[in-house]
């Protein structure tokens, strides 16, 4: 069990009762599980409501604009309640002790309390459902990657049995909740954490969910096709500049610059007066004195 390998995939082994071998089977799985669950449920509640406008017509009605916010949290806080009896539940009809599949059940559900807390701020900050859906993810995957960086440099207990993890697990809220070490000193204490983030991480969506509009973000949208600059006519067009087509002499003409005053064979038929479809979005988009 010592092996780096085995470490950054299954966890911190913590003993050697079939309870802690599962244990440190199966937690890290479920809580990738949880964790994803959590964002996506945080996103579609969310984001995905404000991109739709529903939470538009919500926000037009006496309630208050914090409602979708508190009706997300009750829902991913019975979800994760459901979640938490479920796992004890399983784990005590497979025959293990009782207390400790509590306890197993409880680090599940703090995992994703935790990361419901971060995905309700990546749709604060995100102006697509998509680009939130992808940070809390990244967040996820980041946070499994970490506790097994921290299981695989841990520290191995005078036992010979037991390992304690190294820093980098306590970046990660699997990692924190893997420290529960159920079956075995069952200690709830690790729980208090995911709890703790994700009402900090819910008090900060509030504050700033009061300081943009529905349906913005706090970060801007990025440019695309929409925002770009059409072509421009003239002779600036066919020396490049404004946007224009990229032949003759523009940024995507394949001959040497030496040769772009001579035009492309069959493109010089342009009669006196002549504006090409491409270029009638232009007109009103070139500063004077560019064409």
């Amino acid at each position: 069990m010592a092996n780096p390998a085995i470490l950054m995939l299954r966890g911190l082994p913590q003993g050697t009762r079939l309870d802690a071998f599962v244990f440190f089977q199966i937690f890290r799985f479920l809580a990738l599980m949880a964790g994803l669950m959590n964002t996506f449920l945080a996103v579609r509640q969310r984001r995905a409501e404000e991109e739709s406008g529903r939470a538009e017509l919500l926000a037009a009605t006496s309630a208050s604009r914090n409602v979708p916010t508190i009706a997300t949290l009750v829902h991913g806080s019975v979800a994760n309640l459901v979640l938490c009896a479920a796992v004890a539940a399983g784990f005590t009809a497979g025959g293990l002790d009782p207390a400790g599949s509590l306890i197993a059940g409880a680090a599940v559900a703090a995992t994703g309390l935790a990361f419901l807390g971060f995905g309700l701020l990546a749709a604060q900050f995100m102006r697509s459902g998509r680009g939130a859906n992808a940070v809390s993810t990244s967040a996820v995957v980041l946070s499994y990657l970490l506790r097994g960086l921290g299981d695989a440099l841990g520290t191995p207990q005078p036992d010979g049995v037991r390992m304690s993890a190294a820093w980098p697990s306590w970046f990660s809220p699997i990692g924190w909740h893997q420290q529960t070490a159920a079956y075995t000193a069952n200690n709830p204490a690790p729980l208090l954490q995911g709890v703790g983030f994700a009402a900090v991480g819910s008090a900060v969506v509030f504050a700033l969910q009061s300081h943009r509009d529905s349906g913005a973000s706090l970060l801007p949208e990025r440019a695309g096709r929409k925002d770009a600059p059409g072509p421009c006519p003239g002779p600036s067009a066919w020396l490049g500049g404004c946007n224009g087509p990229p032949w003759p002499g523009g940024a995507l003409d394949p001959r040497p610059p030496a040769s772009w005053p001579v035009p492309w064979p069959g493109l010089s038929n342009r009669r006196p007066g002549q504006i090409r479809p491409w270029e009638k979005p232009c007109e009103a988009l070139c500063p004077p004195g560019t064409s």
